[in-house]
């Protein structure tokens, strides 16, 4: 299994690079980028006479230049030029370029749509699978948004308004809410973090000013709509701390109109309007102005992606806005990945989950945690009210879900193994159709949604557990919940509903999470709970390297969970295998079913570092807890060595 779906990894930024301290993404060492060959045809993408002139050498206008090879966006006639002209051409060295969807055929045009109306990003050159291919500051960045499981593991906990980390009090272990714990500004008396949050610019330098003359109070820690207004808050404070950065913000596509029709959107933006010009007494600030910023704000937002849903833990609740980032497109099977770097200036990096050709269009998923996860019926309604616009990627068009069924029902008929399909997948009252060739079953959009509804109420009992919240004191809780789901995705599963259900993947990931917290707090477990977290693991590898296929952090998850089984299902084999060595008996196919385990647990293991080393070791994450298992001086390579020595293993953990 994990050789048939493993992709080769090269994650991989410029070896002769490192990060600027501007917006650009990549500033090598020499000052330079390598120039292309004298002869440079490969991989060029068609350019128009306009484009031509950028064979043309930026200093002294000779013909003939050569490209930059990492952009291939601006050319010279030798090394010396090219150094000479490095200073003004960093910022915007990049493989992507801003172009406008007006210049792409009608049919990539229908397909694309994204937060920028009139530009898509492609690339300009071949991006190898895995490689970082572009990162920049953000614009700016603020606690929120506030939605369901935000809020479900927030309980109460104040959000520091500067980093936006969960406070915790004195322990991330400790169930008791001890509000005298909470760190407050000197100044404004808003939540942060310690003395260095108190005094970062982003809270010091704009809000912090507005609240403390105007005695602005967080009346309640967690008030969710205080939090959200920051964001816009801040926006508004850059026209006078940043002007550069205000005219970024003020160029973002932000379609007001079409906001001001939806009760989200207008709750946010209206919202905003009276906290920054009644809470904060800012009347400076027109009612058209703030509404134009929040609209902004509400359409380019990035929100920060480290939630429960996704792997067991949360440590932010952030938005983040970036000037580029807001022109790639949206698809709901991307070629390009994003995650948030959290530093003094936060950064939006981007990384190829496949190979992009020169010439191909960028795109991502807006909202992983809303989109991937569901199906379309759920995803358009989501895409609709918070970016407004309709998904016509290939996903969103097929019926299937490009073969996963993710929404596929149980056809009624007795006779009929099939399962209802909807046939116009983007509408929400479509008629659904059988899809077996010999059924001519039709049933109402009503009809499946009560079936889906049913599902979800008997889900609604079983609700996510915060594991940073005492978990090891809840061993008898989780169980009970592992029991519990999967009881009932046994009893919908090809009964009711295809086993691909969306409804029951979410439940089977419950399943696995749970498994895996299980496992680590309690000695002795049941051979079945490591059996169970495996064969869903493989389950979600297969079907999400077609939703969200290359080296994607869910496929990361999976692996990371699938190895972690393995791990355990080996250690407690070799520990009978030990005692046999003792008697000088071996089973020998026991002994080559550990070691191919062995072997595809540490390949499991190795990509999923890979994967993870993308985004880095955030804190209270999974993906810090793996790198850290990598780390040299880690007992648990101590332990990898043990189980070689055992299984007569040569690999080099």
């Amino acid at each position: 299994m994990a050789d048939d779906r493993s992709f080769p990894l090269s994650i991989e930024i410029n070896p002769s690079s490192r990060s600027s301290d501007h917006d650009c993404f990549l500033v090598p060492e020499e000052n330079t980028c390598p120039l292309s060959p004298a002869v440079d045809n490969e991989n060029e993408i068609p350019m128009s006479e306009k484009q031509e002139d950028q064979k043309l050498c930026a200093v002294c206008g000779k013909n003939n230049a050569r490209f930059c090879t990492n952009c291939r966006q601006i050319s010279y006639c030798g090394k010396e030029h090219q150094t000479q002209h490095w200073k003004a051409h960093k910022a915007d060295c990049f493989p992507v370029k801003a172009v406008d969807k007006s210049s792409l055929s009608l049919c990539d045009s229908a397909k694309l749509q994204g937060r920028g109306a009139s530009h898509v990003l492609v690339a300009t050159r071949d991006i190898k699978q895995a490689e970082i291919f572009f990162q920049e500051s953000t614009i700016l960045s603020a606690p929120g948004p506030w939605d369901s499981d935000a809020i479900e593991v927030a309980k109460g906990r104040p959000i520091c308004v500067s980093c936006c980390e969960i406070i915790r009090g004195y322990s991330d272990f400790d169930d008791d809410e001890d509000e005298e714990s909470t760190v407050k500004c000197s100044k404004c008396f808003w939540p942060v973090c310690n003395f260095f949050c108190e005094s970062s610019k982003r809270h010091s330098e704009y809000e912090c000013k507005v609240f403390s003359a105007n005695n602005v109070s967080s009346m309640v820690l967690n008030q969710m709509p205080d939090y959200e207004c920051i964001l816009v808050l801040r926006a508004l404070g850059l026209r006078e701390n940043d002007p550069e950065r205000w005219m970024k913000l003020l160029n973002l596509a932000a379609p007001m109109d079409v906001c001001m029709d939806f009760e989200t959107s207008l709750f946010y933006i209206n919202n905003g309007v009276k906290f920054i010009r009644e809470r904060c007494g800012l009347k400076q600030y027109s009612d058209s102005l703030i509404r134009q910023v929040a609209s902004i704000c509400y359409v380019n937002a990035f929100c920060n992606e480290d939630h429960p849903g996704e792997n067991g833990y949360i440590y932010k609740i952030a938005t983040y806005i970036g000037d580029v980032s807001s022109k790639v497109a949206h698809s709901c099977v991307a070629n390009s990945e994003w995650a948030v770097i959290p530093s003094d200036e936060d950064h939006i990096r981007f990384r190829a989950l496949v190979p992009i050709k020169a010439g191909e269009v960028i795109t991502t998923v807006y909202n992983y945690k809303q989109v991937c996860h569901e199906s379309t019926l759920c995803r358009q309604p989501f895409l609709s009210d918070h970016y407004f616009f309709s998904c016509s990627c290939e996903r969103c068009l097929d019926p299937s879900e490009l073969n996963t069924f993710l929404c596929a029902v149980k056809c009624p008929s007795e006779k009929c193994d099939g399962y209802l399909l909807p046939l116009e997948p983007k509408k929400s009252n479509t008629v659904w159709t059988c899809n077996s060739s010999t059924c001519e079953m039709v049933e109402t959009s009503f009809w499946v949604e009560e079936i889906t509804n049913s599902i979800i109420s008997k889900l609604e009992p079983f609700p996510y557990k915060d594991p940073m919240r005492g978990l090891a004191k809840q061993m008898t809780e989780t169980k009970k919940l592992i029991i519990g789901l999967k009881k009932l995705v046994d009893r919908y599963s090809g009964s009711h509903v295809h086993p691909n259900h969306y409804l029951l993947l979410g439940a089977e990931w419950k399943i696995m999470q749970n498994c895996y917290y299980y496992i680590m707090n309690v000695k002795h477990w049941s051979p079945d709970v490591i059996g169970l977290m495996i064969s869903i693991g493989k389950k979600h590898l297969e079907i999400f390297d077609k939703l969200s296929p290359g080296v994607s952090r869910r496929r990361g998850y999976i692996l990371y969970f699938l190895q972690s089984g393995l791990l355990e299902s080996i250690r407690h084999g070799t520990s009978s295998l030990t005692k046999s060595h003792k008697k000088k008996v071996v089973d020998p196919e026991k002994h080559e079913s550990l070691k191919k385990a062995y072997y595809d647990m540490m390949k499991m293991r190795d990509e999923s570092v890979k994967i993870f080393s993308f985004k880095g070791g955030i804190k209270n994450s999974m993906e810090e807890e793996l790198l850290n298992f990598s780390a040299p001086d880690q007992p648990f390579l101590s332990c990898l060595k043990f189980l070689e020595r055992i299984l007569d293993q040569s690999i080099d953990a």
